[in-house]
């Protein structure tokens, strides 16, 4: 039914913070492991680019697992959704639709919003740090 294809995703429909939660312990403990083998680098650009490409792949893993949380929206588009009044049988059918609409979006935005803070808190600011480190290593050298 219309209803069950709407609430399909990647990962199980339960609430995405059940799902984003473990991901973030697990990512920060591999982070944290592999930041103090980083940070004992003596070069300090080394060092700066090296920091830069771990946080790149935590972030990369994180958003992966936000991609997961994302409704399988192709099937809006697809499945026999009422095309006309006639087609509403009951109230009851309409309300599901609409329901099943509404997880649909719900989900999509709540998957937007930790997309969003994690891009622009965790990928701006380590992109504001390596940039920072680059300028400092290269005053150094003139």
């Amino acid at each position: 039914m219309l209803s069950e294809a709407l609430s399909k995703t990647v990962l199980p429909d339960v609430n995405e913070i059940y799902i984003i939660g473990p991901a973030i312990v697990l990512i920060g403990i591999l982070f944290f492991a592999f930041r103090v083998r980083i940070v004992r680098e003596s070069d300090p650009l080394r060092k700066a680019f090296r920091l830069y490409e771990l946080h790149l792949a935590a972030i990369a893993a994180f958003l992966t697992v936000v991609w997961f949380t994302f409704p399988i929206t192709s099937v809006l588009r697809t499945v026999d959704y009422p095309k006309a009044v006639e087609n509403i049988r009951s109230p009851e059918e309409l309300l599901e639709v609409l329901q099943s609409y509404n997880r649909a979006l719900v989900r999509t935005a709540a998957a937007l919003h930790w997309f969003i803070l994690v891009f622009v808190a965790w990928f701006l600011l380590n992109t504001y740090r390596f940039c920072k480190a680059v300028v400092s290593v290269l005053s150094e050298k003139e």
